[in-house]
């Protein structure tokens, strides 16, 4: 007979830390929920859905090569860096000549332009650069400085590489982004990083770091279904239904951070929980004002990089 085997118990490092990081943050999640339930059960913001509704996964409209700015930016490794396009009422809605060059959209209000075989909606006075993460010199050399930047890098990790859904950013390739180039002083960076602590600690004590950002809080999204519900199990051993966003300082190197917070950047609390419900399309946001690399959306006002 052939003996069983040994059912396996231990938890490896990075399991364990796992195990400990959502032992230490459940409590708040917790009690933001409560509040959260209270909050919607006495409103109308969470109703029965209908079943004959657009299903989880698919967009309302089929805008753009696959729905996204994003899936367009391999053709910016062949082409050169540009000078700016400024988008307006008189600007041809066929303009292709996108990558590699800053496009501010000098509209009042939102427009819908044809670009490459597709629509795409432009939010008023934003801004984007659609290049590769080497690439971002039009971006730095339009001199601009920003109060608040926020990144939701494509992290590395075995389901997306498995998938092949999108290519993901190694540490390093991280490195090149020219955060201290862009950063006003005092700039609040906000980062969303996965569940796995070798990355929150990777943001924490090396990234961060290197670009003299001191970490100064940490906030949770957690998501829950339309009819208010979390979108998975708090304790579900697989996926859990929060992820973790890290905000730092930018600290000035010819000063302190005390002396180098701008006054337009207040104060944010050490702990916030965000609850909403997540967007159909793949790894969408909850919209934060600010300047975004990479970005999965572009909101009015803002500028980003894909």
């Amino acid at each position: 007979k052939k003996r069983k085997r040994k059912q396996q118990t231990d938890l490896n490092a990075g399991e364990a830390a796992a195990m400990e990081y959502h032992k230490q943050i459940k409590p708040n999640l917790l009690l933001a929920y409560t509040s959260f339930q209270t909050l919607w059960r006495g409103s109308e913001l969470f109703q029965d859905c209908p079943t004959d509704e657009v299903p989880v996964g698919k967009p309302w409209l089929d805008w753009g090569p696959g729905n996204c700015l994003a899936d367009l930016c391999d053709l910016a490794r062949i082409t050169e860096n540009q000078e700016p396009l400024i988008l307006s009422k008189e600007t041809s809605s066929e303009e292709t000549d996108i990558f590699n060059r800053l496009v501010h959209v000098e509209t009042d209000h939102s427009t819908v332009t044809s670009m490459l075989g597709g629509r795409y909606l432009l939010p008023a006075r934003s801004s984007f650069l659609m290049s590769d993460i080497s690439r971002m010199q039009p971006l730095v050399q339009g001199g601009t400085k920003f109060n608040f930047i926020v990144m939701d890098p494509p992290w590395e990790n075995k389901s997306v590489k498995r998938a092949k859904r999108y290519a993901s950013l190694s540490p390093r390739q991280l490195f090149q982004l020219p955060i201290p180039s862009l950063a006003a002083p005092g700039c609040l960076v906000v980062t969303w990083v996965t569940n796995r602590c070798q990355h929150m600690r990777f943001v924490r004590e090396v990234l961060y770091p290197h670009w003299s950002v001191e970490t100064v809080a940490a906030w949770h999204w957690l998501k829950v279904t339309r009819t208010g519900e979390l979108v998975f199990p708090m304790d579900s051993p697989h996926k859990k239904p929060y992820e973790t966003i890290i905000l730092g300082r930018f600290v000035d190197q010819s000063g302190g951070l005390a002396n180098s917070r701008s006054p337009v950047v207040p104060d944010v609390p050490k702990h916030k929980v965000i609850c909403s419900v997540p967007c159909v399309l793949h790894s969408r946001k909850p919209p934060l004002d600010g300047h975004q690399i990479p970005a999965s959306r572009l909101l009015p006002g803002g500028k980003s990089h894909t």
